[in-house]
């Protein structure tokens, strides 16, 4: 029944990320911890599957210290509505001076069999 479940179903399944807008996303460095927070706002007159979010930080020298792929609880955004989300991150940094860069982007692949 799985087989024939999943012969109906086209994966990957794709989220339509040019309805959704990423907005107020913030990133703060305390030790060995980071903390995200950011708003997904669906700008569509439909509802929409909320997409994946890929954290990369990146230090000056270029290296990448952090690279993380956020899952949220929610699971749709609904028309003109928005979700926020406050996640915790651990990263090994070996120096707390150090200046880095955080990035989110949105992303289309929610699953992928």
């Amino acid at each position: 029944k799985i087989n024939s479940l999943f012969a109906k179903i086209d994966l990957p399944i794709l989220v339509d990320t040019k309805n959704l807008n990423l907005t107020n996303f913030i990133a703060t460095i305390q030790e060995q911890e980071v903390s995200l927070s950011g708003t997904i706002k669906n700008i569509s007159k439909r509802p929409i599957l909320v997409p994946r979010i890929k954290i990369l930080g990146i230090r000056e020298d270029r290296k990448i210290i952090l690279e993380k792929i956020l899952i949220l609880e929610d699971k749709i955004i609904f028309p003109d509505s928005e979700i926020s989300f406050n996640k915790l991150v651990r990263v090994k940094m070996r120096n707390q001076k150090e200046n880095v860069t955080v990035k989110a982007t949105l992303l289309k692949k929610v699953f992928e069999y």
